[in-house]
């Protein structure tokens, strides 16, 4: 779709939460932050990314247990999640963290919270397109979002028994062994990869509190 200049900065700009153009003529165009960037708006923000980051594995996981391939919703999900996770991450590079040393620990976190958004749209746009899958590689999927749910949890509120906890999951489940077709091997590759995003994040929580 060939679009105009204006248009595609209109485009652009939408993706951002508070961005607005107010004002553009023949050769120029000003955009300009209206939104609110609060300590309290960031850290709604930031729970709303992990919100909707539950409520994509919860779907996901759904449709496939259902064999549906309703996932329009979970890939809109997606959309809402990188607004949001901007939103953060544009505050952090212009006013920082409330606790400023550990600004590089949350903007790590946040982008990793994204590449969790992303690889949860793969598997819904994946699981769209295929029949059937194995109970193996349903219990899998069901273990890996156990895995988010704890570092939800963990995250909120620290304990260092709950990240020995997720650990000693996701040791488990790199222990199991599973004999899949092509089809599941590539939903095996995007829940390994959201797996490994979920023990990087357990290690970043755990560095915020040094």
């Amino acid at each position: 779709i060939k679009m105009g200049t204006i248009e595609i900065i209109q485009d652009v700009t939408s993706r951002f939460i508070g961005m607005e153009i107010i004002d553009h003529g023949k050769n120029y165009c000003v955009i300009k932050d209206l939104g609110e960037t609060s300590e309290k708006e960031f850290e709604n923000a930031l729970r709303r990314i992990f919100l909707l980051l539950l409520s994509m594995a919860e779907e996901s996981f759904s449709e496939l247990k259902k064999q549906t391939k309703n996932v329009k919703n979970i890939v809109n999900t997606d959309i809402i999640i990188d607004k949001f996770t901007d939103f953060c991450l544009r505050i952090l590079n212009k006013r920082g963290y409330n606790n400023y040393n550990k600004t590089n620990s949350i903007y790590a976190t946040i982008l990793l919270l994204e590449f969790l958004g992303d690889e949860y749209k793969k598997i819904a746009l994946h699981i769209s397109k295929i029949k059937k899958f194995d109970s193996n590689i349903i219990n899998f999927y069901e273990d890996v979002n156990k895995l988010l749910n704890l570092f939800y949890e963990m995250f909120y509120k620290f304990d260092e028994k709950r990240a020995a906890e997720i650990y000693e999951l996701d040791e488990k489940i790199t222990k199991i062994n599973l004999k899949l077709n092509d089809d599941e091997k590539e939903l095996l590759h995007h829940l390994k990869k959201i797996k490994r995003y979920i023990t990087d994040l357990v290690q970043l929580r755990i560095d915020m509190e040094i």
